[in-house]
């Protein structure tokens, strides 16, 4: 648990929607100790909607991540902007097995929500991190695309495929 600061009293909350902001700094990012993500600024507001059986969560997440570029290896701010929901039922014990449900000990007097938070965070995080000056070059550069075609042609050429591989194709085997 990176501390309090990010939990959710809920034995004590009363059935509706409650709304609750969070500011998540370097010293959020620092605590999962991830190479990946080390700094930012984001601020987070959550409406839980408190029920006999369950609770339902969403998390508006908005602000800048610092990345590293993965050609320049500049830092540079990225913007995050998403949404989720969580849906917690209360059961017997702790499970996460669920993709948007998850089991919550009926006794369980709070909910950290610093995990939720930080692997939103995580996701929102593009596959190849290029620094805003290097993006042109990107869009420009094709090298390493590749190609596909679905009708038996390489893509911008309109001759047939080879004959043999035709006649390949129409050949059955017996088993």
């Amino acid at each position: 648990m990176v501390s309090n600061a990010y939990s959710i009293d809920i034995f004590n909350l009363k059935h509706g929607k409650h709304r609750f902001e969070f500011l998540l700094e370097a010293a959020f990012f620092e605590f999962f100790g991830s190479e990946l993500l080390e700094n930012g600024r984001l601020q987070v507001a959550a409406e839980l909607q408190k029920s006999e059986t369950m609770l339902q969560l969403n998390l508006q997440i908005a602000g800048t991540i610092e990345l590293e570029c993965d050609r320049s290896l500049q830092k540079f701010e990225y913007p995050v902007d998403t949404s989720h929901r969580l849906y917690f039922k209360f059961g017997d014990a702790w499970d996460e097995s669920g993709e948007d449900i998850i089991i919550v000990p009926r006794n369980q007097s709070d909910l950290d929500l610093s995990q939720f938070m930080y692997d939103f965070v995580v996701l929102e995080v593009p596959a190849r991190k290029l620094h805003p000056d290097h993006q042109e070059e990107e869009t420009d550069n094709h090298e390493g695309e590749i190609y596909y075609s679905t009708d038996g042609q390489q893509a911008g050429n309109e001759k047939p495929a080879d004959p043999r591989w035709e006649k390949l194709k129409k050949l059955k085997f017996k088993s």
